[in-house]
């Protein structure tokens, strides 16, 4: 497909989607801009009206009259068109942000239905930063094309026309202004595409350091940590990185604009010998020469704009809006299989993450059955977390099968899923909304939210449901411990065949440890429970343990049946054992 075939694609689309958010407004503003256009030409005419009649009045063929008339038809040109400006440039300026927030809604809905998988890898990753990017810059491209289209095509078209009228070889005048700019921004449209393909992951890491130095827990380790010199310099590379990148292009681009004026300025003077022969050789008035005169200053101006500021923007703007439409088309996952048996099977499972030439886990194979709970141990690395996500259909295996139930586990639904991973999110929401999130099509005064933290005694004395967990907009802090609590109940309150805890009590003190187990066995009843754990101290809420090595299972099977038959869990058993003891 041809690059005009591609950006006539990537501008009807546009169009089709952000004209349906409002399209009274969406219409009115583009008016305005016609209107506009239109106007800009119909001064060019007033103004010959104005000098012709000044020059009759001077010979006394005209009274002044003739003269306020046509002055008070200009100025009142002049007004409306100032009137027209400013209305489209207002429902622009309304309409880009109802824009942007809707092309980043389609991006997050999309971002739904894509695969977990590929989150893993870092060409994605750089994929979606390019599309925000795209989303950011879509009205504004579609703007400048519009512009283009009804503003300064008509003022074009009017010129031609008039210029013609006068004289057919005047015409000239508007390919000497704009053909060099043209060309000009045809060369830099390429380049911009690949400054955005090198930029993108920069940006990734600008936006990670940045939280690093300014959220909150970022601030608060860095300080201790005595961090910010090192930040700020990793910082400070990366902007640096990105601004050379920049500044290569733009000394590009500049120099394509700068040869483009020169033309333009060649270009200017045969315009002036073309108008004073004609003039001279009596094929214009005067009056009509100076209104061209005066005209052609305004005309290079909104060429100029019209180029290098509409065609210019448009054409740094399109890679970044391709990428837009390019993530809209990503591959999607097809889940829409309800749980309603909670067994998991896994047959010969392999997998390793994009990137990557080494398993992180082989050759699995075993069977939970529905309302087990089953707890999964090993050394750090060993792939607890990974098969976890496997067990939930998050990753899909790269050979082998797993399936939920008699469904493959590509196509199982979440709703009937539920899992709260070591990196929990601590949402800045009220204690209530805390745990109503897994679930929040349930009544916002559900009294089992209430139940639910009592079950786990999360007490926050005089405090309610609506208190806002974030000191930083007025409400309270909580501990780590409480958190990992509060994420307990949340994972619970949702309602599910299949749960998942990874490291579900790592901050909670030992002592309470026992407490909340007691109370978790007894509202998990009927669930398939599945704890990521490095505590052994757990294994007797769970009825069987599968412990990895190395990627691979060396053992399943029950607390006391692993003691007889497993080296290597009978180690670790004693190794935490001894620990206890002391």
């Amino acid at each position: 497909m041809s690059d005009a075939s591609k950006n006539s694609k990537i501008f009807f689309s546009l169009f089709k989607d952000l004209s349906s958010i409002d399209p009274p407004k969406f219409y009115f503003m583009y008016l305005c801009f016609v209107l506009n256009g239109l106007l800009f030409s119909f001064i060019v005419w007033a103004k010959e009206r104005v000098f012709d009649s000044a020059i009759a009045f001077s010979s006394r063929e005209a009274g002044l009259y003739e003269i306020a008339i046509w002055l008070s038809l200009m100025f009142g040109l002049y007004l409306l068109n100032s009137v027209f400006d400013a209305l489209g440039n207002y429902y622009a300026e309304v309409y880009d942000l109802k824009a942007v927030r809707y092309m980043h809604g389609k991006i997050n809905e999309k971002s739904r239905t894509i695969p977990a998988i590929r989150y893993e890898d870092p060409e994605f990753l750089d994929q979606i930063e390019k599309c925000y990017s795209g989303a950011n810059a879509g009205m504004s491209y579609l703007n400048s094309v519009m512009d283009l289209a009804f503003m300064y095509s008509p003022f074009v078209v009017f010129m031609g026309a008039y210029l013609w009228g006068k004289e057919p070889k005047l015409v000239l005048i508007i390919f000497l202004i704009f053909l060099p700019s043209v060309y000009a921004q045809q060369v830099k449209k390429k380049k911009y595409k690949e400054l955005e393909d090198d930029v993108a992951p920069l940006r990734r890491r600008y936006d990670g350091l940045t939280r690093s130095i300014l959220s909150l827990s970022g601030w608060r380790e860095a300080k201790v940590c005595n961090a910010f010199g090192f930040l700020r310099s990793e910082l400070k590379d990366t902007v640096l990185s990105v601004q050379n990148l920049n500044n290569k292009v733009e000394r590009r681009s500049a120099l394509y604009d700068l040869s483009a004026s020169a033309v333009n300025l060649l270009g200017y003077f045969a315009v002036m010998y073309l108008l004073f022969g004609e003039m001279m050789s009596g094929g214009i008035s005067v009056g009509a020469f100076g209104a061209i005169i005066f005209s052609v200053d305004e005309l290079y101006s909104l060429m100029e704009e019209a180029i290098v500021g509409r065609f210019g923007s448009s054409s740094s703007k399109i890679p970044k809006i391709q990428n837009y439409f390019d993530f809209l088309q990503s591959e999607e996952e097809a889940r829409g299989e309800r749980i309603n048996d909670g067994s998991i099977s896994l047959q010969d499972v392999c997998f390793k993450y994009p990137k990557n030439d080494e398993y992180v886990l082989e050759d699995i194979s075993l069977s939970i059955s529905d309302g087990e709970r089953v707890a999964i141990v090993g050394e750090n690395g060993a792939g607890k977390t990974t098969l976890a996500k496997l067990l939930l259909g998050i990753f899909e295996p790269c050979a082998g099968s797993v399936a939920v139930g008699s469904c493959p586990s590509s196509q199982v639904d979440y709703l009937g899923i539920s899992a709260v991973f070591q990196d929990f999110n601590r949402y800045r929401l009220s204690v209530g909304d805390n745990v109503r999130i897994s679930d929040y099509v349930k009544n916002a005064g559900d009294p089992g939210i209430l139940e639910l933290l009592e079950e786990f005694d999360l007490n926050f004395e005089s405090h309610d449901l609506d208190t806002l967990l974030s000191r930083e907009f007025g409400g309270i802090d909580i501990s780590y411990g409480q958190w990992q609590r509060l994420a307990i109940a949340r994972g619970i309150y949702r309602d599910n065949k299949i749960l998942v805890l990874d490291e579900p009590t790592s901050a909670i003190d030992p002592l309470e440890e026992s407490y909340i187990f007691d109370k978790f066995k007894e509202v998990s009843k009927g669930r398939t429970t599945i704890i990521i754990t490095h505590r052994l101290s757990l294994v007797r809420f769970v009825d069987r343990i599968i412990v990895l090595k190395d990627g691979r299972v060396v053992g399943f099977d029950s607390h006391e049946n692993l003691l007889e038959k497993s080296e290597y869990y009978k180690s670790m058993w004693d190794l935490q054992s001894e620990r206890y003891l002391l």
